[in-house]
């Protein structure tokens, strides 16, 4: 399956020919929107910050895919959502909805379409409508945004990504969505966006329904390389390949919220140095905090204690090099580059069980004549973000729940 960042060429939400400091701007808000909604989930307490992805305000993600859906197949593009159990599509009979560019999915014409009765084992939420329909309801961020419908099968397909594949025919127990509120402009006439493909962690998402993809693969390729589109491979095809280096893994952990996954992390280091913050930093603590791992998010971000002990030991990183910091709006630690430089330090997670090393670039936005610190603040959950798993294979398996993981060059798609 491929999937793409918003801001990739390849997107239909690509916002074209956009400045770098345009980019990074967008970057910012899209990874505090995701912060706010994955916070709401766990505490009423969450700034109503709206994401930048396009006419369907939700989750923020930063990756989308294509599929074609339904018999005769329709091609909709629908948000990745490593957060979310649901996937779900808008039916072209919603009330009320958002405007999807082209029109909203008409299960009526599909013959593959088959509607989960609510006895039955496919049934997930164990919930029942009026009609005897399996009955969904999913929420997303405090700005009060929810979809409802009922569950059924339906035929996806996942067009191909190589001149020899074939094309991936899968059939998912997918939420047809009759009623979606609060998700952003109604009548804007572009978006395409017409739902969710969910894959967390939880029950209802598509990795643990299915069988034989209970276990999935990626790679990203790091953030300057244009946003490129990558692969994501399910079930015996998502394997770490035969390489030199060593595989490390680490246990998913569960967690406060169902679909996220979560990390045992030990603490942090930055230019060699462990950082001086408590040891349960980032431990979940009466069903709140943590670390996940989420390609939702573009930046990674940590709890302020560990965000001010990371930025101390990089000022005085940089010092060395009489460097001055200064701040641009949403970076709070910048430095003039000077010619050539090249001596960044790295930064670590320390996991159970495993070290995950940071390079500069997953740490940095580099550029020619400057660079900033791309980790964000973030009061409620810790996030490694999209940026700082780039250039790494990761693995991720339901069945036993682990995390495996290994420094790949993420060749773009």
């Amino acid at each position: 399956m491929k999937i793409m960042p918003i801001d990739s060429e390849e997107s239909p939400l690509y916002p074209g020919n956009i400045t770098l400091e345009e980019r990074l701007q967008r970057l910012v808000q899209l990874s505090d929107a995701r912060i706010n909604m994955l916070a709401s989930a766990t505490t009423s307490k969450v700034d109503n910050i709206r994401p930048v992805v396009g006419q369907i305000a939700i989750a923020g993600t930063y990756y989308i895919v294509h599929a074609k859906i339904g018999t005769p197949p329709v091609p909709f593009y629908l948000l990745l959502d490593t957060g979310s159990d649901s996937s779900w599509i808008q039916s072209s009979d919603c009330r009320p909805c958002f405007k999807v560019k082209g029109g909203s999915f008409n299960y009526k014409k599909s013959r593959t379409f088959h509607i989960t009765p609510c006895d039955s084992e496919a049934c997930l939420s164990r919930q029942c409508n009026k009609d005897n329909r399996c009955f969904y309801s999913q929420g997303y961020g405090s700005a009060g945004a929810v979809t409802t419908g009922f569950f059924a099968s339906e035929t996806f397909r996942f067009p191909c990504e190589l001149p020899n594949d074939r094309e991936e025919v899968v059939e998912i127990a997918v939420g047809t969505s009759n009623r979606n509120i609060k998700f952003g402009p109604k009548d804007s006439p572009d978006n395409i966006i017409a739902g969710i493909f969910g894959l967390g962690a939880g029950s209802t998402a598509f990795p643990s329904i299915m069988s034989r993809y209970k276990r999935f693969s990626y790679c990203l390729p790091p953030w300057f390389e244009n946003a490129k589109t990558t692969i994501l491979t399910f079930g015996s095809e998502a394997q770490i390949p035969p390489t030199t280096l060593q595989i490390q893994s680490t246990p998913l952990l569960e967690g406060p919220i169902d679909a996220l996954y979560y990390l045992d992390c030990l603490g942090m280091s930055a230019a060699g140095l462990r950082l001086q913050i408590p040891n349960d930093t980032f431990k979940i603590k009466n069903d709140e905090g943590g670390l996940i791992t989420d390609t939702g998010s573009p930046y990674p971000s940590i709890y302020p204690v560990a965000y001010e002990a990371l930025k101390a030991v990089l000022r005085d990183y940089f010092l060395k090099f009489d460097m001055v910091p200064w701040q641009r709006p949403g970076f709070d630690l910048c430095y003039d580059r000077p010619h050539r430089f090249i001596r960044f330090p790295t930064v670590t997670f320390h996991l159970s069980g495993a070290d995950l090393l940071l390079e500069p670039h997953q740490i940095f936005a580099i550029n020619e004549d400057d660079f900033c610190l791309i980790f964000r603040p973030n009061k409620y959950l810790s996030i490694l973000g999209a940026f700082a798993q780039s250039d790494h294979r990761f693995l991720f398996d339901l069945d036993p729940r682990k995390m495996s993981f290994v420094r790949e060059k993420c060749a773009p798609n």
